[in-house]
């Protein structure tokens, strides 16, 4: 038997994987950026797409770590330790840390339960403080009659 000998399917032009996506591009500029050392191929390892939207991700994180117009950054100081709660002050049991998911700023630590609170709230301090206003109003008026007597 004998095969047939036809045009060559394949492309002469190496391919490349981008880092991120994990899809395979033709290893040339137009698909990836251009690196000017570091590289075998003096291309970056993200393919364009990839890499655009991680400098729009990163300018966004940028954008939000500006405290208003002053242009200066906003400083957190985090509260607690990783040995106690910033909250409550427990010491014992797991101490999470608590992070802005966008600028990943460290707001501090917190225990199981006070971070499950901050999370039940989406961190909204006009939620938490209905709910406070709420137990302040229902909880403290109350007073236990307890029977003389008995």
């Amino acid at each position: 038997m004998r095969v047939k000998e036809g045009p060559v399917i394949m492309s002469d032009i190496p391919q490349k994987r981008c880092s991120h996506c994990l899809q395979w591009f033709p290893a040339t500029p137009e698909f990836f950026c251009r690196r000017l050392e570091g590289t075998k191929d003096g291309l970056y390892s993200q393919c364009r797409t990839c890499q655009n939207k991680a400098r729009t991700a990163s300018a966004l994180r940028m954008k939000a770590k500006l405290n208003g117009h002053s242009h200066t950054r906003a400083i957190v100081v985090p509260l607690g330790t990783s040995e106690q709660c910033g909250c409550c002050g427990n010491t014992r049991g797991n101490i999470l840390g608590d992070i802005d998911k966008v600028t990943r700023e460290k707001y501090g630590y917190l225990c199981a339960r006070c971070y499950q609170l901050v999370r039940d709230f989406q961190g909204d301090p006009e939620k938490i403080r209905k709910v406070l206003d709420y137990v302040e109003r229902t909880r403290t008026n109350r007073t236990m009659s307890i029977p003389v007597g008995t």
